[in-house]
């Protein structure tokens, strides 16, 4: 009988790598999306204090100070109180 006519097993080697190298590149890219919300401790805030226009650089910086808080915030809502937030931002199509 041909391989194909069985199922992978976790056990082959070809598929346990293949496995791992998918985890891995899935969860490097939900971190660098979740890296990018425009929240002070997190790059995205940098990106959009350089992409917004002058007039608009003391919102930025006002949000930037407050960005952990509102950070904390949406974490913890998004876990406790069921909204999906991140999950919305982050997740799937």
């Amino acid at each position: 009988m041909p391989l194909t006519m069985y199922p992978p097993s976790i056990f082959e080697p070809t598929f346990f790598i293949s496995y791992l190298l998918y985890v891995g590149l899935t969860l490097n890219l939900v971190l660098a999306m979740f890296n990018l919300l425009p929240f002070s401790p997190l790059d995205g805030s940098a990106l959009l204090a350089g992409i917004a226009p002058k007039n608009w650089l003391h919102i930025v910086r006002k949000v930037q100070m407050a960005g952990p808080i509102i950070l904390i915030t949406v974490i913890v809502l998004d876990f406790l109180l069921g909204y999906r937030i991140v999950s919305q931002i982050i997740g799937p199509p």
